[in-house]
Parts: C-alpha cells; structure tokens; sequence
C-alpha cells in the first residue's frame, strides 16, 4: 500500500505472520521489520560489546600510551565543537587521568577564529598553551595532513581518534584509529568519535592491567563515561547497530538513574526533563542542541567544561549560560531558515536556476556559520533533496555544511569532484549523510554547477525527490484499537534505544478529530476517536505544517501518522499519541 502525500508516498509495511520474538503480535513486527532475527539481538549487556581488536593500528596507539604513562607526559586532547566531539573529548580527559595520567588538558577549535580539526594555526596554539608531549584528536584528524606535520615539526607525537571518511590516504600521525579507514578489520563501521575514543581507553586499560599497572585491581570503571557516549552517538545520528544500540542503552541507563555528569543533570532540569523518563530522543532533541549551542555561537569549551565539572554550583552557572545560547540559536537559525526557504523556492522555481539539479546550493551574506548545518538538514527534509548552505567565514572562505538524503554520497560527491578539479574546493570532510566544505566566494558558482552534475552522475538506484515513487517513508502497520494502549506504549519503549537505521515505530491510522486545542506557536493537543471504539485518545503534534493545521479541523476525519507516547502529569503515565504528520 502507498498513500501520496505532498509528492512524498508513504508505505506501510505488511503484516508478517509466524513471527514470534515475544509473544506480542505487535511488538513481533515492529521487531522483524528493523531486522531482528535473534533474542540475542536485544540482548544489551556490556559484555556483548564488540572487542576492540580489530581496530588497525591500536598497537602502536598503546605503544604511546604506556610509555607516556611511565614517564608522566603531558597530553592534550583535541576535539571537535560538535556534540559528538564535545563528548568525545569529556571522555578522554576525565578516562585517562583515571587511568593514572596526571597532565591531560583539551583544546577545541572555535569553530569562526581557527576552522575545523588539526590544523597547523591549532598546532601552534596548543604548543605555545600546554606544552605537551602528545596530541590525541577525538572526532576529527583524518585528514589533518597539514596539522599532524606541524605537529611532528615541534617534535610532539600524534595519536589520531575519528570515525570520518579518508581520502584513501593518512596523516603521517603515530597512529591513526579509525574503523573507516582503508583496511581496517572493526565489525562495526558505525562508530562515532566518542565510540572510538571510548575503544581507545578499553583497550588501553586492558594494556595495563596485563601490565600490573593496577596492582591487580581491575582498574577504573570506564562503564561510567557511557552517558557520555549515548549523547555523542544518537546526536551525531549514527547508524543504531546493535553495538551501537548496546552502547547508547546503558548510557540512557545511566541517566536515568542519575549516575551521570552534574552538567547533565543541569541542563535536563533547565529543559524540564526528568532523567528517569529520557528517551534517546531526549538527547537528540534536549540536550545535543543545548551542547552544539556553544559551539555554533560562542566557544565549545564551555560545554566540554560542563561535561567534566565536578561543582555543583559551577555545573549549574555552566548550564544557564549554554540554555541561553540555544535560545539564541533558535532565533538565529530561525531567521536563517526562513531566508534560506525563501531564497530556495526562488531558485526551484520553473524556470529558476536550480529548478531541474538534483541538489540545492544556497549562500546569502551575513548567515551565521554556526547554524549552516541546522538550516541545510530542515531544507533537506522540506524538498527530499541534498542541500549545501553556505556562510561567510573570517579567513575569507565560504564555509558549507551538507545534508543528503539516502543513496547520495555527499563525502563521495566532493571527493570525486575535488579529485576531478584540484584547486576547486580548499577542504572537505565527514561522511555520506553530513559533510562540511570550504571553497573561496568566486569558485562558488562554478562549484555548484560542477557539483550538480556530479549528483546527476550519482543518482542511478538512489531515492530521489526527482522520482517520488522512490522516494518513500516507511511506517508500521495499521494499529487495532485494542493495541492502542500504555502496556504496548511501555513495551515498544523497552526495545529502543529507537534512531537512525532502527527508526521509532510509527504506525498510520484513520481518526475523528474531537477537539484542537493550541498550547504554544504551532503545536497542539487533541482529542481523537479512532471509528467506533468508545475511548477516546489524547494526541498531541509538534510543530504542525500550515497543511497539517488545516486538516486538523474539529469533526473532520483524517489519515495521520502516530507514535505511541508516554506523557507524564507528576507520577501519573498515561498514553498519548504524538502525531507526525496528518495525511
């Protein structure tokens, strides 16, 4: 079955019989439909957890490490000011000097004054700061060529942490960990920077135990640093393989028992979330944009501060301070958004210059870097298309943050261009799904011609906006009354941790529409009665379109995607049905 909407087909999965995971016909489905074959497949224990042996050159890594440990070198850690990077580098600082090193500081990028990863200007900042004996990157290196020279020049060893792709060749660092570079034997390609770095200390402590550095104790607890790795890896939406679900569940376990950071708990209390209730999408939508806020508007330092305080009153000031700034961001990339939406209708006019690419370029003087990345993934989600937004930056060069759809490469797509016309394109990295671009004002408009054309090269068997019937959302089945209630609302809950690649079940129903009631801008809460059963159900949307609202008339009937939700009043649960999108 496909139903149109708005040019987008939705399909709805068909029901599978003979399926029995666990003994609830629903929760059976929804679980065969994400690819789950095996009770093991839910099965989160931390012993589960992929070994960390077949990272490629993690010897040479723990070869620095232990020697730098007997010696007591200085160490500084270089991050990205991304959520993923902030965390990334939380954990390695507050993880080594665990294992026993005492000098372990951290430098971020700010991402206006000094650009993206390690880079020689970084290098000698970091040098004439700390003095330091080695360089870790977290979440950032693989093609920090430049930087790691630099580095080697003054004489520092450099151990580089990522998870973004290579252009087939490394940096001449003392070691290079990353599952995604060429040859490397890690099971699971999905890491994100945290998970690397928390793979890096894994190992290492395992290094020194063989070592008796523990004096026959097993040595710190690193289980404890996997609050941090849930955030990094849901807001860097990486792909929820069962290591990585494995890894973010016991992250979201600790915070909801509250065995996680100050800061944490901090900014959940100024969003007026409870920890114990949190969702993985909590941390995608309540406390990533509050982390990448310092980053994209003032210094992501701040947060990494917050994330490794151990003062209450400092974790709370810290916590204000960051609120504030993503209150600042959704005005700012509001403002932004809206020109880029306007501007973008322009050119996909009949007509208009962009009307037939199968990408969007957009550029307007005076948009904040900072929000680039935010705007490119709404654009993207209104048109179906790969969109690049580009800002100025204070060195001069336009600054491009990358979202695409599935089936476009976009990391492919500037490589194979740039590999085509060198000199093009200053830098490009990340990964298929997000990347980041710098190019000079006058490459702009041959670059996106260019890279137009590139798309159009790339788009054999892609889904695409250009043919909707590819182009499809894929949602559960329809829900009998009887499966509408909070036993299955807990139920589907338990099996998350939900996100990219093991998406929430969204299920897609007919309802009478009772009652509409605003609650702020444009969300609202309802009252929905689903043909004759007598119960009515409570339903809330967010964010509902212009089209939504108007079809969301009292006494009207209408098709509309839903999740199952759990709403909390004090210590009461009841179920709620979080609509998405009204058909």
């Amino acid at each position: 079955m496909q139903i149109l909407v708005n040019d987008q087909p939705i399909k709805v999965r068909e029901v599978i019989s003979g399926v029995n995971f666990k003994n609830n016909p629903l929760v059976d489905q929804v679980l065969y439909h994400r690819g789950v074959r095996s009770p093991l497949e839910l099965d989160y224990r931390l012993e589960r957890l992929l070994p960390a042996d077949g990272l490629s050159q993690l010897p040479a890594a723990l070869e620095v490490l232990t020697e730098a440990l007997n010696k007591q070198q200085k160490i500084v850690i270089v991050g990205d000011f991304d959520s993923d990077g902030m965390t990334s580098t939380a954990l390695a600082v507050m993880g080594l000097k665990d294992l026993g090193f005492s000098e372990v500081n951290y430098f971020i990028p700010n991402r206006f004054e000094h650009g993206y990863g390690l880079s020689p200007k970084v290098v000698d900042l970091v040098f004439e700061r700390f003095h330091p004996d080695i360089i870790i990157t977290v979440d950032n290196g693989i093609v920090s060529f430049d930087g790691v020279k630099a580095a080697k020049a003054k004489g520092l060893k450099v151990i580089i942490t990522d998870h973004h792709l290579s252009s087939g060749q490394l940096p001449p660092a003392d070691s290079v960990i990353n599952p995604n570079q060429p040859g490397d034997n890690f099971q699971s390609k999905h890491l994100t920077g945290v998970g690397v770095a928390l793979y890096l200390l894994l190992a290492l402590r395992k290094k020194l135990r063989q070592l008796g550095h523990f004096n026959g104790s097993a040595g710190p607890n690193l289980a404890q640093y996997l609050d941090l790795v849930a955030i990094g890896t849901m807001a860097d939406a990486a792909v929820l393989d069962y290591n990585n679900r494995l890894l973010v569940q016991e992250g979201l376990r600790r915070i909801r028992t509250k065995k996680t950071r100050l800061g944490i708990l901090a900014l959940l209390e100024l969003a007026r979330r409870k920890p114990q209730s949190l969702t993985s999408e909590d941390l995608v939508f309540v406390i990533a944009p509050r982390l990448n806020a310092a980053g994209r508007l003032s210094d992501a330092n701040l947060a990494v501060e917050l994330l490794t305080t151990l003062r209450q009153p400092r974790a709370q000031h810290l916590a204000f301070q960051i609120d504030r700034l993503n209150s600042d961001r959704k005005i700012i990339s509001g403002a932004v958004e809206s020109e880029a939406q306007e501007l973008a209708l322009q050119l996909r006019r009949a007509g208009g210059e962009q009307a037939s690419w199968p990408g969007m370029v957009l550029y307007k003087a005076g948009w904040n870097q900072g929000v680039s990345g935010i705007v490119a993934s709404r654009l993207k989600e209104r048109f179906n298309l790969p969109v690049l937004v580009f800002a100025d930056s204070k060195d001069g060069q336009l600054k491009g943050s990358g979202r695409s759809v599935e089936g476009i490469d976009m990391y492919q797509s500037f490589a194979k261009l740039a590999a085509k016309e060198p000199g093009l394109i200053s830098f490009y990295g990340g990964h298929a799904m997000a990347a980041g671009i710098s190019l000079p004002l006058a490459s702009l408009k041959r670059f996106s011609v260019l890279w137009a054309k590139e798309l159009e090269g790339m788009q054999s068997g892609a889904a695409s906006a250009k043919d909707p019937q590819q182009a499809v959302i894929e949602v559960d089945n329809y829900l009998k009354p009887e499966y509408l209630n909070l036993e299955n609302a807990k139920l589907l809950k338990s099996l998350g941790p939900w996100g990219n690649g093991f998406e929430e079940p969204t299920f897609l129903g007919k309802f009478n529409v009772e009652q509409v009631d605003r609650l702020v801008s444009n969300h609202f809460k309802l009252k929905l009665k689903l043909d004759s059963y007598e119960p009515r159900f409570e339903g809330v949307i967010f964010n509902a379109s212009t089209l939504d609202q108007e079809r969301l008339k009292p006494k009207a009937s209408a098709k509309m995607l839903f999740k199952l939700f759990i709403s909390y009043y004090g210590n009461q649960e009841a179920l709620q049905l979080l609509v998405t999108k009204v058909l």
